[in-house]
């Protein structure tokens, strides 16, 4: 794993084999036996198709362990939890071998071993997952159930990111820029879930996962051979701002490039009073002395009418939800202050995000 550039995965990978040979296992060799071989194949998922029989023959031995000693291992916790692992271990594997079919079976089977019975779809396994350790998180004795849970929830969301990947380019292909929007937010949040399914921060999410992303706006976007969206035409209007900026004190000391960026783009909130993305009329200070707040437009305020793409000033418009934390906050109803000031901005793998100042953040898919 470490050689595959997966130090997160090895780390779980290590963390789930050390269980095996603890008291977890209540030394038992059904329930040894069982987690080793779960672990074992979650981890060959992470490996290049050449390990997939690996994967095959691990989760058929532990999954026919659990139902041949179905009494022993519901009657305890530590049990459940790696009857639980055997089975979502098998759902994560039969994405990955067939990723129109959803193994719902799987999936319905491993959360029963806890008590929980689901009816698993794609749409709503992950909130299953949440809600799983959220009912548990104020127990310590089920820790090991959260860590296996995790893991699994992980390579779920690794799954996802290639899946909303390929949805991304059809809606992209037609240019159903809104939907594509969303998607590019779904993937970029999958990928960072793949690494930390507690918290999104951009710093998780992979780079070639970016690259991928940047790649399919650019690439449907392009009028004339130019390209009109992407993470990489927004990094390079956000240069010429920050270059500017830097000329001036006043400008770069009130931070006030990525107010500017935000009217460049075309989502400031005065950008929709003059009915032209792009407006940057008004001065810096007048900006800064509250002429004009630095608050954005609301995401359902944004242009998606196609004609709006072929319009010089749409340059960068987009993707904007994966872009603008603001956005997020509205659209999943998490208030932003009226106050907060300017937005911070993050850069990551060369690509340019706007976190709010202050957003009172909740427990969504933000």
């Amino acid at each position: 794993m470490y050689a595959s550039d997966k130090p997160g995965v090895a780390r779980d990978v290590i963390e789930q084999i050390g269980l095996s040979f603890t008291d977890f296992t209540e030394d038992r060799s059904e329930l040894k036996e069982a987690l080793l071989n779960s672990s074992i194949a979650l981890a060959s998922l992470y490996l290049d198709s050449n390990y997939r029989n690996e994967a095959l023959r691990a989760v058929d031995v532990s999954t026919a362990i659990v139902r041949d000693n179905q009494e022993l291992f519901m009657s305890s916790q530590a049990g459940q939890s790696i009857a639980f692992f055997a089975y979502a271990v098998q759902g994560n594997l039969l994405e990955e071998i067939n990723s129109n079919t959803f193994p719902a079976k799987a999936y319905e089977q491993a959360f029963s071993m806890t008590g929980n019975n689901i009816d698993a779809t794609q749409e709503n396994l992950a909130d299953s997952y949440k809600d799983l350790l959220r009912s548990f998180s104020d127990n310590p004795q089920s820790a090991n159930l959260q860590a296996l849970a995790r893991a699994s929830l992980k390579k779920h969301y690794a799954f996802k990111v290639k899946k909303l990947a390929q949805e991304l380019e059809e809606k992209l292909a037609v240019r159903d820029w809104k939907e594509a929007d969303l998607l590019t937010w779904k993937v970029i949040y999958s990928s960072a879930s793949s690494k930390d399914v507690d918290r999104f921060r951009y710093e998780n999410v992979s780079c070639s996962d970016l690259e991928g992303i940047d790649n399919l706006w650019l690439n449907y976007s392009q009028i004339d051979g130019e390209p009109q969206f992407g993470l990489q035409i927004q990094q390079e209007i956000y240069r010429g701002i920050e270059d500017a900026a830097s000329r001036s004190f006043v400008e770069a000391e009130l931070g006030r490039p990525a107010i500017e960026f935000s009217h460049q783009l075309g989502w400031h909130a005065d950008n929709q009073n003059s009915g032209r993305a792009g407006n940057t009329s008004a001065s810096w200070l007048s900006r800064f002395f509250g002429v004009i707040k630095p608050f954005f437009v609301e995401y359902d305020s944004l242009i998606w009418d196609t004609n709006y793409f072929f319009d010089t000033n749409s340059r960068g418009y987009l993707p904007a939800l994966a872009v603008n934390e603001y956005f997020r906050g509205w659209l999943y109803d998490v208030p932003s202050s009226n106050d907060g000031g300017p937005p911070i901005v993050t850069e990551h793998c060369g690509y340019i995000f706007l976190s709010a100042n202050q957003l009172i953040r909740a427990g969504v898919e933000r």
